[in-house]
């Protein structure tokens, strides 16, 4: 228990405390020194915790470079003002030969050390602490480490002839906290990108889109996106030294924040210096609360970005040990090992990626067990042993099911179905393999039939959505949108007619989206506000004081239409069905890292409690 705590008091030491000691060194002062300290800060996430085995790599390297980082701006500081003070005389004073602006003086105060005499005391604790704070840090963090990596080496001497009991098994929450992280990652992606509309951010922005679209037509990147990631955390690293290094004094004045290309890249000059007040931190006219949120959701999308990419990179080296390690069984055991099964919320789970959420299923025909979500690396013996024992009980248990789902939604079932279970029966009696159909019907729980209900009506909310868009912003443009949801809601079958016109609604949203965010650069003098007598702001090419909270709107918006097209893309034509509408649900090979969360409706799959069947005719 000990042994325990002390480890967790590690981990908030080395994930929390270390990166805010750093994070505040980074930006209360802007010189090299704080550049080191922000390097620091973007590795840190790329680390794994101290352990016995990361501190013997690169985690136990970068706590004691820490040690060193801190050290040096620290004797720095010391030997720089005693030779101020040794050399000063009554002909010259103290910090003389650094008068203010000067080649010398400016070069020191780039690199991080000034002359204090007509600093303040705030300026003085805010340019020198830092620096003795990350050394103490660093020095507290390694010596905590060093403590743990001692008290797991024991542990491992005591228990090295203990035999391991059980397998390692998946827990549901992780697969929670992993959904949330890759939800909030999009959620940044968005707002990282419309915050302050510009050249560096419209890659975010453009991302966001491709993301959301993908998901809507149920396509992905598939295990490319772990790579396409690794390019995205780079870049946005990239893109937080870059606002860093421009807060300087002297890239401020090689590249002006009201030029051109400055406005275009979005370069915000938020802090800057004067000859006159070297010590202070000044704030530009005119800087808007986006400049400073800009900083901090790159940050954040930075850290759930390297977060996910450290999961990511985990996997991977976990499938591929298991792959060299299980060579052998595969050879001679059952036909895969990697299981694919069917969730409650009809969405078919495919187990073994390098990344469930992010990365689908593959398209091959797959063997399936009756264990949900079972790694590959896990299966092992004894999975082999399970697969085998597949009986009579099992068998009934699937006719059972399709019985009482014939009962439930009163109608027969469909001879079609009923013949391709009893092959399955059949097969999975002479394989020893438990087929897909074992779990293709099951009784929803209530809050998935009201989930399943709201997809099913989710056209009436893509409507409402884009009458809300039009009367928001009124504009000709937007009069279209308007104009389409009421010819649509009279049609007849409004609902069908919904569903095969949201793609087109779709890339007419996106088209707006990007319209909007092009125009709401900070390019005022470039892009004309009228054409001869007539105002573009009736167009809808209209400019805003905040644009970030209007694309955001615009955006959330869009997201109903993406869950109508998704709906749409998910209910195939089907030959000889006949169905209320004429359209058939199917199950669909691929799946993304949101199926999880909002459920494809699979027909004949699963089936709601006579309640809930009653409350959605209502």
């Amino acid at each position: 228990m000990v042994a325990r705590g002390h480890k967790f008091l590690t981990f908030l030491q080395f994930r929390i405390v270390l990166p805010l000691v750093l994070l505040s060194a980074a930006f209360l002062r802007y010189n090299a020194i704080s550049l080191v300290y922000l390097l620091c800060l973007l590795v840190t996430p790329l680390l794994r915790i101290p352990s016995k085995s990361s501190m013997q790599g690169a985690t136990g390297r970068f706590l004691r470079c820490m040690i060193v980082v801190g050290l040096l701006p620290v004797l720095g500081h010391i030997v720089f003002q005693i030779t101020l003070v040794s050399v000063a005389n009554d002909s010259n004073p103290y910090g003389d030969m650094f008068s203010n602006c000067s080649s010398k003086e400016r070069l020191l105060r780039q690199i991080g050390f000034q002359r204090l005499d007509h600093a303040s005391k705030a300026n003085i604790l805010r340019l020198v602490v830092p620096d003795a704070i990350v050394f103490i840090t660093a020095i507290v963090t390694l010596v905590m480490a060093q403590r743990v990596f001692k008290v797991e080496r024991m542990v491992c001497a005591s228990t090295s002839h203990a035999p391991l009991l059980g397998t390692k098994t998946r827990s549901p929450s992780k697969n929670f906290v992993r959904l949330i992280m890759d939800l909030t990652q999009n959620a940044l992606l968005l707002a990282a990108g419309v915050i302050v509309p510009s050249v560096l951010g419209v890659v975010y922005f453009l991302v966001f889109l491709s993301v959301l679209t993908l998901w809507g037509c149920y396509k992905s990147m598939g295990r490319l996106f772990g790579f396409f990631r690794i390019l995205l955390l780079m870049y946005t690293g990239s893109h937080i030294i870059v606002l860093h290094l421009y807060q300087f004094q002297f890239f401020q004045e090689a590249l002006d924040p009201e030029d051109l290309i400055a406005r275009m890249l979005g370069l915000t000059g938020v802090v800057k210096t004067t000859c006159e007040d070297v010590d202070s931190i000044l704030i530009h006219d005119h800087v808007r609360w986006s400049s400073f949120v800009n900083v901090g959701l790159l940050l954040a999308l930075y850290w759930i970005l390297a977060f996910n990419m450290f999961i990511w990179r985990r996997r991977w080296r976990a499938l591929r040990e298991s792959q060299e390690s299980v060579s052998s069984f595969q050879s001679t055991g059952p036909r895969g090992l990697v299981s694919q099964t069917q969730n409650e919320t009809g969405s078919m789970v495919f187990s073994g990626s390098l990344n469930e959420e992010d990365e689908p299923g593959e398209t091959e025909p797959r063997p399936v067990t009756d264990e949900r979500l079972m790694d590959n690396y896990e299966y092992r013996e004894y999975g082999a042993r399970k697969a085998s024992l597949v009986t009579g009980e099992q068998r009934s248990t699937k006719s059972k099911r399709l019985s009482v789902a014939s009962k439930a939604s009163g109608s027969h079932v469909d001879p079609d179905q009923k013949r391709s279970v009893e092959n399955d029966l059949a097969t999975s009696g002479n394989s020893g393999v438990v087929p897909e159909s074992t779990n293709d019907l099951f009784k929803r729980k209530p809050w998935m039939s009201i989930i399943v209900l709201i997809m099913r009506q989710s056209y009436v909310l893509t409507l409402i959505a884009m009458m809300a868009w039009s009367i928001t912003y009124h504009s000709w443009l937007t009069f279209a949108l308007l104009l389409t949801a009421c010819i649509l809601w009279m049609m007849p079958n409004s609902r069908r007619a919904c569903l095969r016109a949201s793609p087109f609604v779709l890339v007419y949203a996106e088209l707006l989206l990007m319209a909007g965010y092009i125009y709401n650069m900070n390019l005022k003098d470039e892009l004309p506000s009228t054409a001869g007598t007539y105002k573009l702001a009736e167009v809808g090419l209209k400019r805003f004081t905040d644009p970030c909270v209007h694309l955001s709107l615009q955006a959330f918006y869009t997201l109903f239409v993406v869950l109508t097209m998704r709906q749409y893309i998910s209910e195939v034509p089907c030959r000889g069905s006949e169905e209320e509408e004429g359209i058939r649900m199917q199950p669909r090979s691929k799946v993304t890292f949101l199926d999880k969360l909002i459920p494809r409706d699979f027909q004949k799959t699963a089936y709601d409690s006579k309640t809930m069947v009653f409350v959605g005719r209502i």
